[in-house]
């Protein structure tokens, strides 16, 4: 009968970059894959300290962060060292990562095989891992309630083999106290979901006849049909199979999930939002020049009339579009007070004018 090793979770030994002289060569990791929130992160593996990974949005003060970082093949790993960029106001930005857990894949759960807990040591952090046979490493910075913190980064990850002879442990999964937000975000990145159906391309209808298709589509269903004050705004988010908002359909408080790629406070949940309409405000003129019917210049025209005349009223002056902010439908006013105008072609301009 094969014997069983229990799994001790290392002391974590959070150590100075001198240590590093008693190291064997790190692994290679030219054929890894790391990958994060909100999209691969392959400048965490490229060895420059001048490239970074950050959590973005996510202030740890809810959701934890997470890094995997998906070998070619299984290696067996004794430490795991990871490099953090200093920000230029250490005082406002003290810490980049404080608190992490660090776990192996083991078939279809975790287990934990090392941890950080207090850090005060930067650039490098240097964690004695219990040495596991890895696939898939799993980097889990933990939330904080202060948000002085910032956000997460990191800038390199270099992972040490154990000493010869020394033997990897047998892996059991243990419990992780996750959100359904974090589990989603996990499962998506760890299992990547099918492409759904694609409708082929059909050259009799062509590329024009989808665009005009779209366009008719979204002007009967796809506007502002909620709150008090109906428009023909444009909303961010569709049910396609009710052709409504999804907090119109039968569950009125649902929670939008959370896809790959997206982070939480970009997100046009309730409303339309302009910064992401302004390429189809701009192709519906191209597609009346195009085809001399004024039906889709004048969609665009009143979208952007109503959202003059009915949506700009704000404390600021400033117009509720961009990033982080958009016009609520439901509330009729705007969502969150502050955003990034991101960039806008002087055409759109133009038009607005």
């Amino acid at each position: 009968m094969q014997r069983k090793i229990a799994v001790i979770v290392l002391s974590v030994a959070v150590v100075s970059c001198a240590y590093g002289q008693d190291l064997p060569e790190p692994i290679d990791l030219s054929d890894a894959e790391a990958l994060a929130y909100p999209s691969p992160a392959p400048q965490i593996l490229d060895g420059r300290q001048k490239t970074s990974w950050s959590s973005g949005a996510q202030d740890l003060s809810e959701v934890a962060a997470n890094v995997f970082i998906k070998l070619a093949e299984p290696v067996t790993v004794s430490r795991v060292e990871v490099l953090i960029p200093i920000h230029p106001e250490p005082e406002k930005y003290p810490m980049r990562i404080v608190n992490m857990d660090i776990y192996a894949q083991a078939g279809d759960g975790w287990a934990k095989i090392g941890e950080i807990r207090d850090n005060t040591e930067q650039p490098s952090i240097m964690v004695e891992v219990t040495p596991a046979e890895v696939e898939m490493l799993r980097l889990r910075i933990l939330p904080r309630s202060e948000r002085i913190t910032g956000f997460a980064m990191i800038s390199d990850i270099k992972l040490f083999p154990p000493e010869e002879g020394v033997e990897p442990s047998v892996l059991e999964p243990v419990a992780i106290e996750e959100s359904e937000t974090e589990q989603r975000w996990v499962n998506q990145l760890v299992n990547p979901p099918s492409p759904g159906p694609r409708v082929e391309y059909d050259p009799q209808i062509g590329y024009l006849g989808y665009v005009r298709t779209w366009f008719e589509t979204m002007a009967e269903h796809g506007t502002d049909r909620y709150g008090d004050v109906h428009g023909p705004m444009f909303c961010s988010i569709l049910d396609l199979e009710r052709r409504t908002h999804p907090r119109a359909s039968t569950h009125p408080n649902m929670e939008i999930p959370t896809v790959h790629g997206q982070r939480t406070a970009d997100r046009t949940d309730n409303g339309g939002n302009l910064q992401q309409d302004v390429m189809a405000i701009m192709a519906a003129h191209y597609v009346t020049e195009i085809t001399g019917d004024e039906r889709y210049r004048e969609i665009a025209r009143d979208y952007l009339q109503f959202f003059l005349d009915n949506c700009t009223d704000t404390p600021t002056g400033l117009w509720p579009w961009g990033e982080h902010t958009y016009w609520d439908f439901f509330e009729e006013t705007f969502a969150r007070t502050n955003h990034h105008l991101l960039c806008v072609p002087l055409e759109f301009w133009e038009l607005a004018y």
